[in-house]
C-alpha cells in the first residue's frame, strides 16, 4: 500500500513533468497569444501542485533545503501571476500580496544566510530577496520602468524563473543518473539558472525596447492629433 509520501512524490513528478512541457510551450509560443495563455494556465496549476507537494514532503521528512526551494518556486510563480492582475499603477496591497511577501521575506533571508556554507541556497536566496525587495517598492509605485513595461518584464522574469526551478529539479534528478558525477554537486543545481538567465535578459530587453517604442509612437500620434 503506497504511503502518503510516495503518493505525494508521484503527484510531484507528474505535475513537474506537466510544468516542464507546458512551460516549454509557453516559452516558445507567441507571448500574449491564445496558446500562450492556455498553456500558461495549465503551467500555473501544475506549478501549484509541484510547490504544494514539495512543501508537504519537506515537512513529512524534515528537509529545510527542500522547503526553502519549494517556497522560492511558489513565490516566483505567484508573483509572476499577481503582477498581471494589477492593471493600474496604484499602491494596492491585497491579502494575497501580504501573505506571500510576509512568508517569503524571512525565507529569502534564511537562504541568503545559509549561503555562507551552501552556494545554491546563497544564489537562490539572493534572487528571491531581490524579487521581494522589488515587489515591495513596486507596491508603492517605485518601478524601474513605466508601469506597463514593468508588468511585462516582471511577469516574464518570474515565470521563466519558476521554469528554471522545474529544469533544476529535472537536472538534479536525471543528470547524475545518466552522466554520473560531472563536477561539484552545485554545478547541476545552478546550471539551469546560468543557462536560462541570459534568455530572460534577452527577452526583457526586447520587450522593454518594444514597449518604449509603442509608448513613443503613441505620444507622437497624440501630439500630432492635438
Amino acid at each position: 500500500m503506497p504511503t502518503l509520501y510516495s503518493t505525494l512524490l508521484v503527484l510531484h513528478i507528474a505535475a513537474g513533468s506537466t510544468a516542464l512541457l507546458t512551460g516549454t510551450i509557453a516559452t516558445i509560443s507567441h507571448k500574449g497569444g491564445q496558446l500562450h495563455r492556455r498553456v500558461g494556465v495549465i503551467y500555473a496549476y501544475a506549478m501549484g501542485i509541484v510547490c504544494a507537494t514539495a512543501l508537504l514532503m519537506g515537512n513529512l521528512k524534515w528537509n529545510p533545503f527542500l522547503l526553502s526551494i519549494g517556497i522560492f518556486s511558489a513565490y516566483l510563480t505567484v508573483s509572476g501571476l499577481r503582477i498581471l492582475s494589477r492593471k493600474k499603477d496604484a499602491p494596492t496591497i491585497s491579502f494575497v500580496d501580504k501573505v506571500y511577501l510576509i512568508l517569503t521575506t524571512p525565507v529569502a533571508l534564511w537562504m541568503l544566510w545559509m549561503g555562507i556554507n551552501n552556494i545554491v541556497l546563497g544564489v537562490f536566496g539572493a534572487i528571491c530577496l531581490a524579487g521581494v525587495t522589488e515587489d515591495i517598492f513596486s507596491l508603492f509605485g517605485k518601478h524601474r520602468y513605466n508601469f506597463r513595461t514593468f508588468r511585462i518584464v516582471v511577469h516574464l522574469g518570474r515565470m521563466l524563473g519558476s521554469y528554471i526551478a522545474v529544469w533544476t529539479a529535472f537536472s538534479v534528478t536525471n543528470v547524475p543518473r545518466f552522466f554520473g558525477d560531472i563536477g561539484p554537486w552545485w554545478v547541476v543545481w545552478l546550471a539551469p539558472t546560468i543557462i536560462v538567465t541570459p534568455i530572460i535578459s534577452f527577452y526583457s530587453r526586447k520587450y522593454i525596447a518594444l514597449l518604449n517604442q509603442q509608448t513613443t509612437n503613441h505620444s507622437t500620434t497624440n501630439s500630432t492629433t492635438t
